[in-house]
């Protein structure tokens, strides 16, 4: 109700109540405000623009170059650790060719051998396991693409020798002058150990020595050990009998005098087996200073010795059939 209906509304009553005697109300009702509801303008609604998430770029993938594959021959049977036969030295031969194998090639599994073979698997993307099966042998006799040890392949370079005032030729590189002594070691010979007096008068075992990687026996003191009849004159020559060979040794002529200090030596002979060439190497016979020292190829080649080396046990292992004394004759 707004004022004007109101002060009608109060006139009307005050009228009525003179004209019927009642009494006129004391005060004026308040008037009861209209609610004004107040609507609320729309705010304006902005949008926001979310920026669009970005693709990424795959990397181009890489292919990777095909390894070459070789199928393994079955036709090769598995070589182990401890066996010990022909097809072992053929392995050794060719681990030692591609630069795996450090030690002696003797046909004899041993702990060098593995190692040789563990190193030629991991080079190759061979299991690494040791054991020498139909793949690590393929790989390694038939595979073009096989890896060598090319760390252990490259070349020392060796200084060409010159003779010195006194025509001796100063001694090469892996010399007598490098030759390592082996203390405490056992040679068993036909399974028996050999051992000889010292100047002491106490029992040890021949001696041996390195020279370089070569492993050399004082041939003086295996003899005497092993009973073999043995017997060197003056002008380096020696002749040795055991197990039914015959062996006569002479210096070659025009071999050349090495020199190891104030000693020299000589190291090019010729071998005979009761009249047969012998074949041998260059440094498979040391004279020196009166004594003289074999290698283990040499027993070998001119014994057919059977030879085993094992250096985690200090132990040198030599076994020889008897010849036959009709062979020997031939």
């Amino acid at each position: 109700m707004d004022l004007i209906q109101t002060l009608m509304l109060y006139m009307t009553l005050t009228y009525a109540a003179a004209v019927s005697g009642a009494v006129p109300p004391e005060e004026m009702p308040a008037p009861t405000p209209t609610a004004v509801v107040e609507t609320a303008a729309p705010q304006e609604t902005f949008a926001v623009e979310t920026p669009a998430a970005e693709t990424p770029v795959p990397a181009p993938a890489v292919t990777p170059e095909p390894q070459p594959t070789i199928t393994p021959n079955t036709g090769y049977r598995i070589l182990r650790r401890r066996d010990k036969n022909d097809n072992v030295r053929a392995m050794q031969e060719r681990l030692k060719e591609l630069g795996y194998l450090n030690g002696t090639v003797d046909g004899a599994f041993g702990d060098q051998t593995w190692r040789a073979v563990i190193d030629f698997q991991r080079a190759n993307g061979l299991t690494p396991d040791g054991d020498a099966g139909p793949a690590t042998l393929t790989r390694l006799f038939e595979d073009p693409a096989v890896i060598p040890n090319l760390a252990a392949m490259t070349p020392t370079p060796v200084p060409t020798a010159t003779p010195g005032p006194d025509g001796l030729i100063p001694i090469p590189e892996g010399g007598t002058e490098s030759w390592v002594e082996i203390h405490l070691h056992t040679i068993l010979y036909q399974g028996e150990s050999l051992t000889i007096k010292d100047s002491m008068g106490h029992a040890a075992a021949p001696a041996m020595f390195y020279r370089g990687s070569e492993l050399l026996l004082s041939l003086d003191d295996l003899a005497t050990a092993a009973g073999w009849h043995f017997f060197a004159d003056t002008g380096e020559n020696f002749s040795l009998q055991a197990e039914g060979y015959i062996l006569d040794v002479a210096v070659l002529p025009g071999a050349l005098v090495m020199r190891s200090g104030p000693m020299a030596y000589l190291d090019a002979f010729s071998v005979t087996d009761a009249g047969r060439d012998v074949p041998v190497a260059q440094g498979d016979i040391v004279s020196e200073n009166g004594r003289w020292y074999v290698s283990l190829d040499f027993l070998r080649k001119a014994m057919n010795a059977d030879i085993t080396w094992d250096e985690d046990e200090n132990t040198l292992l030599i076994r020889m059939a008897t010849k036959p004394m009709n062979d020997s004759a031939d």
